[in-house]
C-alpha cells in the first residue's frame, strides 16, 4: 500500500460508515428490536454474558484468598490435616455406588 492510500484510508472507512449507516442497522431482527423493546433486552444478556468470566474468577480469586489466610492463620500440618478429616468426613456421606 503506497503512503496516499494509508493517509486516505482511516477517512473512506468513516466516510463509508456515514454513508451507510441505514444499511447497517437494517438487519432485520435489530431493526424490528428497536421499536419493541427486545433491545434492552439483547443489551443486558450480552452484558450478563460479558461479566461472567469476571464473577468466575473473582470468586475462584475470594476463595483461593480464604483458603490461604486459613493456611497462614493455622501451621500447615493442621490445615492440611483438617482438610483431610473433611475430605474423609464427605466421602463417608456419600453412597457407595
Amino acid at each position: 500500500m503506497n503512503n496516499v492510500a494509508k493517509k486516505f484510508a482511516p477517512a473512506v472507512a468513516i466516510l463509508l460508515i456515514l454513508v451507510c449507516n441505514d444499511t447497517a442497522i437494517a438487519c432485520p431482527t435489530c431493526k424490528n428490536a428497536l421499536h419493541s423493546g427486545l433491545a434492552l433486552g439483547y443489551a443486558v444478556s450480552v452484558l450478563f454474558m460479558m461479566a461472567m468470566p469476571f464473577v468466575i474468577f473473582a470468586w475462584w480469586v475470594v476463595t483461593v484468598v480464604r483458603l490461604r489466610s486459613k493456611m497462614v492463620e493455622l501451621d500447615p500440618e493442621t490445615f492440611l490435616k483438617q482438610q483431610a478429616d473433611r475430605v474423609d468426613g464427605l466421602s463417608a456421606t456419600q453412597p457407595e455406588s
